[in-house]
Protein backbone atom coordinates (compact mmCIF):
# COMPACT_ATOMS: atom_id res chain seq x y z
CA UNK A 1 0.00 0.00 0.00
CA UNK A 2 1.24 3.47 -1.09
CA UNK A 3 -0.18 7.01 -0.18
CA UNK A 4 1.97 9.77 -2.06
CA UNK A 5 -0.18 12.61 -1.31
CA UNK A 6 1.53 13.36 1.74
CA UNK A 7 4.60 13.68 3.07
CA UNK A 8 6.34 12.13 6.24
CA UNK A 9 8.03 15.06 7.22
CA UNK A 10 7.32 19.15 7.50
CA UNK A 11 9.07 20.81 5.39
CA UNK A 12 10.48 23.71 8.16
CA UNK A 13 11.46 26.52 5.70
CA UNK A 14 7.96 26.92 4.60
CA UNK A 15 6.95 27.24 7.91
CA UNK A 16 6.40 30.86 9.24
CA UNK A 17 5.74 31.22 12.71
CA UNK A 18 2.46 33.12 13.02
CA UNK A 19 1.14 29.71 10.54
CA UNK A 20 2.55 27.50 13.02
CA UNK A 21 -0.27 27.04 14.88
CA UNK A 22 -2.52 25.82 11.94
CA UNK A 23 0.26 22.84 11.86
CA UNK A 24 0.51 22.17 15.24
CA UNK A 25 -0.35 18.48 15.68
CA UNK A 26 2.25 17.79 12.95
CA UNK A 27 4.53 17.68 16.14
CA UNK A 28 5.62 16.11 18.72
CA UNK A 29 5.59 18.99 22.22
CA UNK A 30 10.02 18.49 22.16
CA UNK A 31 10.32 19.45 18.55
CA UNK A 32 7.94 22.17 18.68
CA UNK A 33 9.89 23.63 21.59
CA UNK A 34 13.20 23.29 19.88
CA UNK A 35 11.49 25.25 16.94
CA UNK A 36 9.76 28.19 18.67
CA UNK A 37 13.45 28.78 20.47
CA UNK A 38 14.65 28.81 17.23
CA UNK A 39 12.15 31.25 15.58
CA UNK A 40 12.34 33.56 18.40
CA UNK A 41 16.21 33.28 18.59
CA UNK A 42 15.99 32.14 22.05
CA UNK A 43 19.18 30.56 23.45
CA UNK A 44 18.45 27.69 26.07
CA UNK A 45 21.49 27.15 27.63
CA UNK A 46 21.80 31.09 28.50
CA UNK A 47 20.23 31.99 31.95
CA UNK A 48 18.45 35.32 30.21
CA UNK A 49 16.01 33.38 28.32
CA UNK A 50 14.14 32.87 30.70
CA UNK A 51 13.25 36.33 31.84
CA UNK A 52 12.91 37.29 28.21
CA UNK A 53 10.71 33.98 27.36
CA UNK A 54 7.17 34.54 26.34
CA UNK A 55 5.71 31.22 26.01
CA UNK A 56 3.48 29.86 28.74
CA UNK A 57 2.11 26.24 28.79
CA UNK A 58 -1.34 24.90 30.07
CA UNK A 59 -3.01 21.29 30.03
CA UNK A 60 -6.24 20.16 28.12
CA UNK A 61 -8.89 19.61 30.61
CA UNK A 62 -10.88 17.77 28.06
CA UNK A 63 -11.39 13.72 29.45
CA UNK A 64 -11.09 12.68 25.82
CA UNK A 65 -8.00 10.62 24.06
CA UNK A 66 -5.91 13.13 21.45
CA UNK A 67 -3.77 11.69 18.66
CA UNK A 68 -1.20 14.51 19.60
CA UNK A 69 1.16 15.60 22.48
CA UNK A 70 -0.41 19.48 21.57
CA UNK A 71 -4.12 20.49 21.59
CA UNK A 72 -3.40 24.06 20.12
CA UNK A 73 -0.77 26.99 19.95
CA UNK A 74 -2.12 30.79 20.59
CA UNK A 75 -0.66 33.88 19.73
CA UNK A 76 -1.44 36.95 21.50
CA UNK A 77 -1.41 40.39 19.91
CA UNK A 78 1.77 41.48 22.53
CA UNK A 79 4.01 38.51 20.93
CA UNK A 80 3.45 35.77 23.78
CA UNK A 81 2.49 32.41 23.27
CA UNK A 82 0.47 29.77 24.78
CA UNK A 83 0.87 25.65 24.15
CA UNK A 84 -2.16 23.94 25.28
CA UNK A 85 -0.57 20.08 25.65
CA UNK A 86 -2.43 16.88 26.36
CA UNK A 87 -0.26 15.76 29.02
CA UNK A 88 0.37 18.71 31.20
CA UNK A 89 -2.09 18.95 34.20
CA UNK A 90 -3.85 17.42 36.67
CA UNK A 91 -7.54 16.35 34.84
CA UNK A 92 -7.97 15.42 30.99
CA UNK A 93 -7.75 12.26 29.68
CA UNK A 94 -3.84 11.69 30.61
CA UNK A 95 -4.39 12.82 34.50
CA UNK A 96 -3.12 10.93 37.32
CA UNK A 97 -6.44 11.32 39.21
CA UNK A 98 -9.62 9.24 38.78
CA UNK A 99 -12.72 10.82 37.71
CA UNK A 100 -15.44 10.23 40.19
Amino acid sequence: MEFTGRDATTDLAKLEVHRLSESVHDFNFYQLIELLHLFEGNIPEESDWERECRLSFSGNPSLGFSPSDITKLTYFPDGKLSLETNFLGLSGGASPLVVA
